[in-house]
């Protein structure tokens, strides 16, 4: 019955189909002046100091030295001087969008399924959305369990207390699958060789679906024989516009996962958690431009050598430029998102600008967003946070934080909650 129903949404889904219009709420002039503006992490100059931004209607209108910005006239001006202005960040990895703090949506009915969406369980104004945005957080990728090995279709929402519709950035936001760890428990248990396999079939079915399909408008397709309601989600990944989140560790299991999707489907997946010795797969992940988000976990004991590996650190210290972390709340309390990429630094990465862009304008690229998230630039969401100081050091907190071109949390109303 559990199957039935979720097929069912999927189906409605399909004859739905279109995403939400990004809307907002907020109409009037806003200008954050003085401040050291972030406006991209991974430029080569990437602050402005002293900066300003103006933004209008949730989005940036302009950004740049503040010598050089011209503020509307009637605009709300914010004074940032002395005070970081930077994009609001992006959790690739998280389970409390649906506000059930305690644990992850599953359907253990069969082992992979691709029809579930969390899109259908999404509560954007739960409590653990407003706990992220105290964090700095106005993004997340909140994703179904890892009990299944294909557990179903996450949404990429923002944070901010918004209705559903402005909340949505992307409904489908990535597929989540699991490679080993909590899936072998699934049923009377799964060996790694079954799952590896059942990963392959499904994405292969995925693939002759998609191609029977070319060519054909979403009305043809729910019109023909061979349309199938199981199968109408994946058309996108193999179009690349949705990539794959992979629950993924341990070196063969990694090595498992580059070569199955990336390699042989020439999919976009990203392994997330990526721990204990699979940093040792880096020159395969460097070969198929593989992004790898390390987490919860940042640091495993090496046997070999009876001391501790930094992951984040690991991984680029063998030369790959994409990495990034995330909490996999409520793991870790999504909030903590920047503490995470302060302790890759603690281990041994490199600085806070690469650890900054691993959490805003790589991950947007990573979850295909780029074009409106990730940094500070004219078109795009006026997601601005102002923060006492560098978002990576951890003495640093959350003052204000706009999503949307909204202010959805003050610090002056609310005291400081984190």
């Amino acid at each position: 019955m559990m199957y039935l129903f979720s097929t069912l949404l999927a189906f409605l889904g399909a004859v739905g189909g279109a995403e939400p219009a990004a809307r907002t709420t907020a109409e009037k002039v806003v200008a954050f002046r003085g401040g050291k503006v972030v406006w991209n992490a991974e430029a080569p100059d990437p602050i402005y100091e002293p900066g300003t931004v103006v933004f209008r209607g949730g989005k940036i209108l302009a950004v740049g030295l503040t010598s050089k910005v011209e503020i509307p006239e009637g605009a709300e001006v914010i004074d940032a001087t002395g005070k970081w202005v930077v994009p609001g960040l992006i959790d690739l990895h998280n389970h409390t969008g649906a506000g059930n703090q305690g644990g992850d949506l599953h359907e253990y009915v069969y082992l992979t399924n691709p029809d579930l969406r969390m899109i259908d369980a999404v509560q954007p104004e739960a409590a653990s959305m407003h706990d992220a945005l105290v964090g700095g957080v106005t993004t997340v990728l909140t994703i179904p369990g890892s009990g299944n090995n294909m557990s179903g279709f996450g949404v990429l929402m923002k944070t901010g207390g918004l209705n559903l519709d402005d909340a949505v950035v992307r409904a489908n936001g990535s597929l989540k699958i699991a490679q080993a760890g909590n899936p072998e428990s699934y049923m009377a248990g799964v060996g790694r060789s079954l799952m590896n396999w059942s990963t392959r079939n499904q994405m292969t079915r995925g693939r002759d679906y998609t191609e029977a399909m070319k060519g054909k408008s979403p009305e043809e397709r729910r019109a023909s024989e061979e349309f199938n309601a199981r199968l109408e989600w994946m058309i996108a990944l193999f179009e690349h516009d949705v990539p794959i989140a992979v629950h993924t560790q341990i070196h063969q299991v990694v090595a498992s996962t580059l070569r199955i999707l990336n390699k042989d489907l020439k999919l976009d997946a990203f392994t997330d958690h990526s721990e204990f010795n699979g940093y040792l797969n880096a020159p395969e992940a460097i070969a198929l431009n593989v992004p790898i988000v390390c987490g919860p976990r940042g640091f495993f004991r090496d046997p070999a050598i009876n001391r501790i590996r930094g992951l984040m650190a690991e991984w680029h210290e063998r030369g790959v430029t994409m990495v990034g972390t995330n909490t996999d709340s409520n793991v870790v309390p999504q909030q903590e998102l920047s503490y995470q990429a302060a302790m890759g630094i603690r281990l041994g990465f490199p600085d806070s600008k690469l650890a900054l862009r691993g959490v805003t304008i790589l991950a947007a690229r990573i979850a295909k967003v780029e074009n409106r998230l990730g940094s500070l630039e004219p078109g795009k969401d006026a997601d601005v946070v102002l923060w006492t100081g560098d978002p990576i050091d951890p003495r640093s907190r959350v003052m204000k934080a706009f999503v949307n071109g909204k202010l959805c949390y003050d610090e002056k109303n609310e005291g400081m909650r984190h």
